[in-house]
């Protein structure tokens, strides 16, 4: 059986670790560490952002992308406090798994289930590609009145 080192009796021979935070305008939130794994900050996304980034992608003015930007979040939303299973390619599928009523709101937990690819214009690996627009096709290999 081990016995336990003493500690030195002067506490200054040993460099104290003392972790210097910086001072930055807004704190991103820090996930939960598993353990013996450091946190890392987490990004977030605010409105302004989003209307940024659509408004960059798609050459329209950001006071006309914020308008569809909000009215398209508030309907996802809305189907999301329904439950309902959400289907959206270029990101994904949505589904609730759990959610409870709080007093200031309601608290869902949600599942993604991403594709392979995140190509906005849906011809990625992550949307199916040809592959897709084969299936849902549903063109007829022969013409009507023609024998097979």
């Amino acid at each position: 059986m081990r016995k336990p080192t003493p500690k030195p009796a002067n506490s200054a021979s040993k460099p104290k670790l003392v972790a210097k935070v910086a001072a930055t305008p807004a704190t991103p939130d820090i996930a939960p560490a598993e353990a013996g794994v450091a946190a890392a900050p987490v990004l977030q996304t605010k409105i302004k952002d989003l209307v940024d980034r659509i408004a960059a992608a798609t050459g329209q003015k950001p006071k006309d992308v914020r308008d569809v930007a909000v009215a398209t979040l508030a309907e996802l939303g809305k189907a999301l406090d329904k439950g309902e299973l959400l289907n959206l390619p270029p990101l994904g599928k949505i589904k609730v798994n759990r959610s409870r009523e709080l007093d200031n709101g309601a608290s869902l937990t949600l599942k993604l289930r991403r594709g392979g690819g995140s190509s906005v214009g849906g011809t990625g690996a992550g949307s199916g590609g040809a592959a897709a627009n084969r299936k849902s096709a549903k063109v007829a290999l022969v013409e009507a009145g023609e024998d097979s």
